[in-house]
């Protein structure tokens, strides 16, 4: 069962915990959505996403996600640690359960991602990360996602994504 091989993740990420604690610029309590334009082995076709985090304790957040591009849906539900390395730098690595649909076919399985949210200006933040996820064969992608502040609980939000799943998106984020 593609399960059991998430158990050997969480020891890594509890060593993560271990990393010095400093000051963050980043909010973890979110709702995003808008639209996404997704390209893999099965579609290449636009839809709608949305997505969010909520901080459940210092260092880790439940995220989870919903993508539809007309034939092809996928959501995601899982948990994302966080640690600054900075106060404008954060690491972050996830682990998600997967479940995608395309046409009368579906898998469940794991996503797995690491990367970084950098405060490059005041009002800019980017994220570059990779992301791995194992549905119907596996897709492992590099992905950059921006986010431009209009105030100071909204954003202008975008990503685009290149490797096995090639993916734009371009919406709003609301930070609560």
């Amino acid at each position: 069962m593609k399960l059991k091989r998430f158990h050997r993740y969480l020891l890594p990420l509890a060593a993560l915990s271990l990393l010095p604690t400093v000051a963050s610029a980043f909010d973890y309590n979110y709702l995003e959505g808008g639209y996404l334009h997704r390209d893999n082995d099965q579609v290449d076709e636009s839809g709608f996403r949305i997505a969010g985090s909520v901080n459940v304790v210092p260092n880790l957040a439940v995220i989870a996600g919903y993508g539809d591009t007309g034939n092809y849906d996928r959501i995601d539900a899982g948990a994302l640690f966080h640690t600054p390395l900075n106060p404008t730098l954060d690491l972050v690595a996830g682990a998600t359960l997967e479940h995608a649909e395309f046409h009368h076919d579906d898998d469940t399985g794991i996503g797995l991602r690491g990367g970084v949210r950098w405060q490059l200006l005041p009002a800019l933040e980017i994220d570059p990360e990779l992301r791995y996820v194992d549905v119907f064969g596996g897709m492992t992608s590099a992905r950059v996602g921006a986010l431009y502040r209009i105030n100071p609980a909204l954003y202008v939000q975008g990503a685009v994504q290149a490797g096995d799943e090639d993916r734009a998106e371009v919406g709003l984020r609301y930070a609560f």
